[in-house]
Parts: C-alpha cells; sequence; structure tokens
C-alpha cells in the first residue's frame, strides 16, 4: 500500500504573483480568434497531455499497489479507460473555454471596451492571484 502523502506548502506570495502574470498574459492571447485549425491543435495539444498525465499517474497508482510488472491486457483496461476520459473531459473544456472567450471578448466590445483582451487578461491575473492565496489559506488551516 502507498503512503499517505501530505499536501504540498502553499505557494509563497511571489510565485502566486508569478503564476498570476502568466495567466494574465496567457488570456490576453485572442485564442477565441484563432482559425478552427489552431483551435482544434491546441484542444489536442491539452487533451494528449492529459491523457499521458493520467494515464501516468493511474500506471504510478498500480505500481503503489504493488501490481506485477507485467499487465494483461484486462488490466490496461482501467489505466486507458482514465486517460481517455480525461482527455475527452479536456477536449471539452478547452472548446467552451474558446466559445466563452469570443463571447467575452465580443461582449466588452460592445460595452465600448477599448482593449478588451487588456481587460481579459488582467482579470485573470487578479482572479489567479486571488484563487491562489485563498487556496494557500485554506491549505494552511487543514494542515492545523
Amino acid at each position: 500500500m502507498s503512503e499517505f502523502i501530505a499536501p504540498e506548502a502553499p505557494r509563497g506570495l511571489r510565485a502566486s504573483l508569478v503564476f498570476a502574470v502568466v495567466a494574465g498574459s496567457l488570456s490576453a492571447v485572442p485564442i477565441g480568434r484563432a482559425s478552427r485549425r489552431t483551435r482544434r491543435i491546441v484542444a489536442g495539444v491539452a487533451a494528449g497531455g492529459t491523457a499521458v498525465a493520467a494515464g501516468v499517474a493511474v500506471r504510478g497508482l498500480q505500481r503503489d499497489a504493488e501490481v506485477p510488472a507485467q499487465l494483461t491486457p484486462r488490466e490496461l483496461v482501467a489505466p486507458v479507460a482514465t486517460a481517455s476520459a480525461a482527455a475527452a473531459v479536456a477536449a471539452g473544456v478547452m472548446a467552451s473555454s474558446f466559445a466563452m472567450d469570443r463571447r467575452m471578448e465580443a461582449a466588452l466590445v460592445k460595452r465600448g471596451v477599448s482593449r478588451p483582451r487588456l481587460v481579459i487578461g488582467v482579470a485573470a491575473g487578479v482572479l489567479s492571484f486571488l484563487s491562489d492565496r485563498v487556496d494557500g489559506r485554506f491549505n494552511a488551516r487543514e494542515e492545523r
């Protein structure tokens, strides 16, 4: 059996700021206006990365549970199904985020905002920073 893995320590203020700047910068990119081909590539990369990460995680859990080194095809069904489901969810989330991106930008333009991408980027950065700090406080409370 695997041992309990302690939660990571909350990020420091500097790391939270860096993540917020990265989130804001990436959110300022007008991905909703990208070509259909580009959006499909981005969603495919996200889905593929998610599938690989899910497969590695499930395989790691199986190793911790002392599963034999050679797995039969029947034993591979669970990790493959988990990775496939995670990839499908990631692709769906990406597709809906592209649609939300287009709608947010259109709504800001409709309201007369001259630089809607800047507003979206700043909002994403602020939300990233605040959620990171709040998450850190809850993690600190749980450790007590």
